[in-house]
């Protein structure tokens, strides 16, 4: 997640270096390289060493339930059960976050996090207890009731609106079942919003690209920024989600994935491994984003064992040394399915 934070504040300075960089590291001549593959085993093995435990960022899914039906999601091709997070789980959660050191939660996963009807109550509770928190949201039901108490709360940072389109036509075509003009003017409302409260928080318009709508990417890119209190729009490329089918496979569109996600080469580890977790709305610890639609891979339940023994329990330590000692191809899910390389472009701290 620090990684993440660190390539959105990048992409906004520069975006065509963080694309040049993408192709580059993604390029099978750097990828493959003997002096590559030395680079990532050694920053995988310092971050290892100097973060015993390590836990900096931890993503809470309040609620999987989401009222859009995105064409390059996964929801249809893994339809798992729906539901919302116990009071109970979210307040264990956050007490043995805040036991550990936590210092910023995602109160977001995989829904969308305003279908939870205590979304505000549990934001409060995660301000009280002294987080910094942000969320990711298609903006559709932030209404200004909402955002005005959410900006009452110190530790509310920033917020990404998930935002694929500029025309009418192609966004509710990309984001099906959303009101492009509703969704448009609630963003702009709550700008205005942030603007009369003095706040500073920071805004991310976060748009996957893909063939439905590269043609708007300008349009895209020339709205937002012109909108005061956006801090960056951030173009993302589709990635292969684990060796996931893509809900937009189903509709036989053609789909060019990030080229950190090319299949049939060399796999280094993976360092989502030592930057955070995920807690799922049933309690299960998750520990890859590139997994969050599959859930393939978990390596606890909050319910019945502490964050602490899960983040460093026998699961989540053979999953590292398994990367470490370069056998990641062995394994089921991150060498027989997932082909994406994190790029190791930051010196681990």
């Amino acid at each position: 997640m620090k990684l993440y934070r660190k390539l959105h504040n990048l992409a906004a300075k520069s975006p065509f270096l963080v694309k040049t960089a993408r192709n580059i590291i993604g390029s099978d001549i750097i990828n493959n390289s003997p002096i590559y593959q030395y680079i990532a085993l050694q920053r995988a093995q310092k971050l290892h060493r100097s973060r015993p435990f390590g836990l900096k960022t931890l993503c809470i899914e309040t609620t999987l339930a989401c009222n859009a039906r995105c064409i390059m999601c996964t929801r249809r091709s893994f339809p798992h059960k729906i539901g919302t997070m116990s009071d109970a789980v979210y307040q264990k959660t956050l007490n043995e976050a805040k036991d550990i050191g936590v210092k910023e939660l995602g109160l977001s996963v995989y829904g969308e996090p305003l279908l939870d009807p205590k979304f505000v109550q549990r934001a409060t509770l995660a301000d009280k207890l002294g987080f910094q928190f942000y969320f990711f949201s298609n903006a559709s039901l932030l209404t200004e009731s909402l955002a005005r108490q959410l900006l009452q709360l110190p530790g509310f940072t920033s917020v990404y609106f998930s935002i694929n389109g500029f025309s009418k036509k192609t966004y509710e075509e990309i984001m099906v079942g959303l009101d492009r003009d509703k969704v448009f003017a609630n963003v702009l409302r709550f700008l205005e919003l942030i603007k009369e409260s003095n706040r500073r928080i920071k805004v991310i318009i976060d748009c996957v690209v893909f063939e439905k709508n590269i043609h708007e990417v300008k349009d895209i890119k020339r709205f937002w920024h012109s909108k005061e209190g956006v801090d960056t729009v951030y173009f993302p490329v589709i990635r292969n989600r684990g060796g996931t089918r893509l809900d937009i496979e189903a509709d036989s569109d053609k789909v060019e994935f990030s080229p950190l996600s090319k299949k049939n080469r060399k796999l280094h580890p993976c360092r989502y491994l030592w930057e955070g977790i995920f807690v799922y709305w049933n309690g299960d610890v998750g520990v890859c984003c590139e997994d969050n639609a599959a859930r393939r891979i978990v390596v606890g339940n909050i319910a019945n064992q502490s964050l602490a023994d899960i983040w460093n329990g026998p699961k989540m330590n053979s999953l590292r040394k398994l990367h470490l000692d370069g056998k990641r191809a062995m394994h089921p899910v991150c060498g027989k399915q997932c082909s994406y390389n994190t790029a190791w472009l930051f010196q681990s701290a």
